[in-house]
């Protein structure tokens, strides 16, 4: 995946999530920073959903939920 896709795909997430009602402070957004940074290049997109799954899911419930958010903002 081209970084400058990834970069706008999180971008849109994050807000989605947020709509949503997640609660996303500043720890959350450097290790998205920080995950980011250390992705390899062309990384596929259903890679980078479970990669950022832990830093935003508490329950089973959320991570279907993050899940099928992923796959609009995709």
């Amino acid at each position: 995946m081209e970084r400058g896709f990834t970069y706008r795909l999180v971008a849109d997430l994050i807000q989605t999530l947020e709509t949503e009602g997640y609660q996303i402070g500043t720890g959350q957004y450097l290790r998205v920073q920080e995950l980011l940074r250390q992705l390899p290049d062309g990384m596929p997109a259903e890679e980078l959903m479970y990669a950022l799954g832990p830093l935003f899911v508490q329950t089973p419930q959320q991570q279907d939920q993050f899940y099928r958010l992923f796959q609009q903002a995709r």
